[in-house]
This record gives C-alpha cells, sequence and structure tokens, in this order.
C-alpha cells in the first residue's frame, strides 16, 4: 500500500471475546474504512469511500448502498444529506454556529412523524467543559451529555438517558492509548457492560 497509510482501530468485547472496528485507509484525499467484527458471519461488515464532502457505503451482507454528501451554506451554517437503500429513505441534518461557544444541530426526517425532528445544543461551558442536552420532537424526551477534558489528551463523556441508561466513555488522542466505555441500565449499575479499545498503525 505505498503511498497511503493504514490505521486499525479495534475494540475486543470482555463478554463474548469478540474484535471489531474499523480499518481505515488513506492515500492522495481519498480514505477507505472497513468495519470488521469476528463474530459476524461476513467478517467484513461494511465499506466505506470518502472523498471531500462525499460518502458512499457498502453493507456487505444485504448490499444496500447508502449515499451523503454535505455542502456548506454560509460561514456559519453546513446542511448534510443522507439517503438509504436500505431504508429507502433520506434525512436532513443541519448544523449552525450561533455564537463562539454555542452550536445548534437539527435532525430532519422527512417521511417520519414531525418531521422526525430532534435538537441539539452544544454549549462550551468553559476550555474543559462541554454539555449537550438534546430534544426528540416524537419522543418528548431530553436527553443529555457532558464532556470533560482530562490531561494527556484524554476526555471523559457522560451520557445521561433518565428513562434508560447511563454511559462513561474515557477516549484519547493518542493512537498508542487504551480507551474505553461502561454502559448500565438507569438504576442498575451491576449490569454494567465494559468495553475498551486501542488503535494501532501499520
Amino acid at each position: 500500500m505505498a503511498g497511503g497509510d493504514v490505521d486499525a482501530d479495534l475494540e475486543m468485547n470482555m463478554g463474548d471475546n469478540q474484535l471489531a472496528g474499523d480499518v481505515t485507509y488513506n492515500r492522495n484525499g481519498n480514505q477507505v474504512v472497513a468495519h470488521v467484527n469476528s463474530g459476524n458471519s461476513n467478517v467484513v461488515e461494511r465499506v466505506e469511500l470518502s472523498r471531500d464532502g462525499f460518502k458512499g457505503t457498502f453493507h456487505t451482507g444485504s448490499q444496500n448502498v447508502d449515499l451523503q454528501a454535505q455542502v456548506d451554506l454560509d460561514s456559519d451554517t453546513n446542511m448534510l444529506v443522507k439517503m438509504s437503500q436500505a431504508d429507502n429513505a433520506a434525512s436532513v441534518e443541519i448544523n449552525h454556529n450561533l455564537d463562539a461557544d454555542t452550536d445548534v444541530q437539527v435532525n430532519l426526517n422527512p417521511s417520519a412523524d414531525n418531521m422526525g425532528a430532534n435538537v441539539e445544543v452544544t454549549r462550551r461551558l468553559d476550555a474543559d467543559n462541554t454539555v449537550k442536552p438534546r430534544f426528540d420532537m416524537n419522543s418528548k424526551k431530553l436527553t443529555c451529555a457532558w464532556v470533560r477534558k482530562l490531561d494527556a489528551g484524554r476526555t471523559a463523556t457522560v451520557n445521561v438517558d433518565p428513562d434508560n441508561s447511563f454511559d462513561l466513555e474515557v477516549e484519547s488522542n493518542n493512537k498508542a492509548d487504551w480507551s474505553g466505555k461502561i454502559s448500565a441500565p438507569w438504576g442498575n449499575p451491576g449490569d454494567a457492560d465494559i468495553k475498551v479499545s486501542r488503535q494501532f498503525s501499520f
């Protein structure tokens, strides 16, 4: 693979000892990502090809294709359009920068009730802390994420869904470092699911 580089971001599930993740190849502005799962009959579950604002995804099992394209509407607003062959559906995502510390994302699904609308606000409280409340128009449900920057390039994210679960995920921008995620049903932390991962470069 001369002229390009390969990264493997793989995760081992401690419960079933299965290996899953992404193998990425970059060259001349093109990116190919193969999502692999050792527990699946199709070890390569899907392949993605990206360049500039376009991405196409081929699902090996169903042999369906997904397409997406994005465009800047102005200096503060970006629109992303997605189409799915399997679902026979399309969706629109609009991102708008309100100010230096506040972003708003609106997601729409024209075929769903209430246009499938949900709104997420990202608010940077300070240099280390960000909150992300999200409201879903159909379920009338409010969820929230809190992101905190840690030392050594690490980030901790807490996702809270008051009706279902909470997650704690620690990630690193260092490819040689380990990341981990704990997910548990709300009110029953003893039934937690634990995953660890590490990225390897070749």
